[in-house]
């Protein structure tokens, strides 16, 4: 995650055993992580209605994101890789193998999952939405990542 000067912090609830961390600066939203269940924490601020998304998420509604946040410096492959990850529909999944024909790399499937391993954005850019071309759900983020894609994609009714 880039480190921006005067960054807002809040934490909001799910329905699950963890709880999401979202963290904003003067632009727009910086970072998404997934933390130990905790209350939510919600603070008012221009971009509550980034928040207000993300609670509509959490209820079960397909939730249309708003573009207002900043990524870090990416290479263009990892960006051309998340680019085709925000495609993925509400409710449906792909393979690391198809995501990487779409990004222009049939081959590079596990660079697909470099890439989406520097995900600073998970749920707005839906990588819980990739699985292995057995349909198993492999590699999410940090601790309990599986249990974590798991819950997302039935909350989703992908699987």
């Amino acid at each position: 995650m880039a480190i921006h000067k005067e960054q807002i912090s809040e934490t909001l609830n799910t329905p699950f055993f963890f709880s999401i961390r979202l963290a904003y600066c003067k632009d727009g939203l910086v970072s998404v992580d997934f933390i130990e269940k905790t209350g939510s924490v919600l603070k008012k601020h221009n971009f509550s209605h980034i928040t207000r998304q993300f609670i509509e998420y959490f209820e079960g509604k397909p939730t249309v994101f708003s573009n207002e946040f900043l990524l870090p410096p990416l290479n263009n492959f990892t960006l051309k890789v998340l680019s085709e990850c925000c495609k993925i529909p509400y409710g449906k999944t792909i393979t690391y193998k198809n995501l990487a024909k779409q990004s222009g790399a049939p081959n590079a499937f596990r660079a697909v999952g470099g890439a989406l391993r520097q995900n600073p954005l998970p749920i707005i850019i839906p990588c819980h939405r990739v699985v292995g071309s057995d349909g198993k759900l492999t590699g999410y983020i940090g601790k309990n990542g599986i249990e974590i894609k798991r819950c997302l994609l039935l909350m989703e009714n992908a699987i």
